[in-house]
């Protein structure tokens, strides 16, 4: 179904209908569409709000992330710190170990091709060991 709601626009109607639910109290429609910065009929927004609950469920709290308050982010998923930790940049020496032992496995023959383009002869001049390796 098409709507000319913008996604603000949807935000900002969840962010009002979750403080009248929160207070408890009914939705006055009059006063929620003088609140909106774009000026809709209140019987639109209703429609509206009724649809967005028939596609997330009745308990504004649980709407995606997107559509939700802050302060009802805030409430019911506490932010969880980052479960990978990127490492520090390698210092030279433990690179050049790296990449010799990545390297250390690899044969002449594997490398060697009837005519070499341009990245393998990179690949092969960074190889730490060049002994391994010949052209012909």
């Amino acid at each position: 179904m098409r709507t000319d709601f913008l996604d603000g626009e949807d935000k900002q109607l969840v962010s009002f209908a979750f403080e009248y639910e929160s207070a408890g109290k009914r939705i006055t429609w009059n006063d929620l569409a003088s609140r909106m910065r774009r000026k809709r009929h209140p019987r639109e927004l209703e429609q509206r709000l009724r649809a967005l609950k028939r596609t997330y469920g009745k308990d504004l709290a649980r709407f995606p992330r997107c559509l939700r308050p802050r302060a009802a982010t805030a409430d019911n998923r506490p932010v969880a710190p980052p479960a990978v930790c990127i490492p520090p940049p390698l210092q030279t020496s433990q690179a050049e170990r790296a990449i010799q032992d990545i390297y250390s496995s690899v044969y002449a023959a594997e490398v060697r091709q009837e005519k070499p383009g341009r990245r393998t002869r990179m690949l092969v001049r960074c190889c730490p060991s060049q002994s391994q390796v010949s052209y012909r």
